[in-house]
């Protein structure tokens, strides 16, 4: 943090996000040179920063079970052997991205339903982070109209799922894109103030979040929504290891 900014209460959690096409194009690289590329430039970061005073939790994407695909990605078993695999591999925690009228669909609710479940049944953490899913709200909607959705749908899924952490915002930029409307620091501002206090009433043990990407636009929310008194902690979504250096103010 630069000197004079507020940062209260709050801790940064990096997402490392494998499998998700990103806004900004890459350089292409093969399986394991992104591995090597990304552990080295996470190593960096990490051996920059002051020793942790508490234990990191490594947390894994489960992708296929984005709310704009996790009913025809692939069958339940598979995502299932998922989550065996992020367990396996040392993932202390499973990321689920919800639509925000995830929670609305049966088909969807059922399949969330048994991968919360099976989390839960191996001692894991569990982490939703909703998103707006292109036209599930409509071919043109409004901010007002999002919010007024996620008023209603994103305390049921605190409610029904009961996570540790909950990421009232994910990527605002990517979010009013998808919404079709210019990003503005005081909409999505003004939507945490409004929907975390509901979140915590339906969860109250759930840590609330908020976050992006590196990049300009992002770090101009990013600088906003970490005074935000309602907020646990601060996210940051890696799809690469250029760009690292963009961290560096935050």
């Amino acid at each position: 943090m630069k000197p004079g900014f507020q940062l209260p209460k709050l801790a940064c959690t990096f997402a490392l996000l494998a499998g998700v096409v990103p806004l900004a194009a890459q350089t292409q690289q093969t399986e394991q040179q992104f591995i090597a590329s990304t552990t080295s430039a996470v190593t960096t970061i990490q051996n920059s920063l002051p020793k942790a005073k508490t234990k990191v939790v490594l947390s894994g994407n489960l992708v296929y079970a984005n709310g704009a695909v996790v009913t025809k990605a692939m069958p339940l078993s598979g995502l299932l052997a998922y989550v065996d695999g992020l367990k396996a591999a040392g993932a202390q925690r499973v990321d689920l991205n919800l639509g925000v009228t995830s929670i609305n669909d049966p088909a969807a609710t059922a399949v969330y339903d048994a991968l919360v479940a099976h989390i839960r049944e191996l001692g894991m953490q569990l982490a939703i982070n909703p998103q707006v899913v292109g036209g599930e709200l409509g071919s043109s909607p409004t901010f007002q109209s999002f919010q007024s959705t996620a008023i209603e749908t994103y305390p049921a899924m605190a409610a029904r799922y009961q996570p540790d952490n909950f990421v009232v915002v994910h990527e605002a930029s990517t979010m009013s894109a998808r919404l079709g409307i210019t990003p503005d620091t005081s909409q999505w501002d003004g939507f945490i103030r409004a929907v975390a206090p509901l979140i915590q009433t339906a969860s109250p043990r759930t840590r609330l979040g908020a976050g992006g990407f590196y990049d300009t636009t992002e770090d101009t929310f990013f600088r906003d929504f970490v005074t935000i008194p309602l907020l646990d902690f601060m996210t940051i979504d890696i799809y690469g290891t250029t760009g690292f250096d963009g961290l560096n103010g935050w």
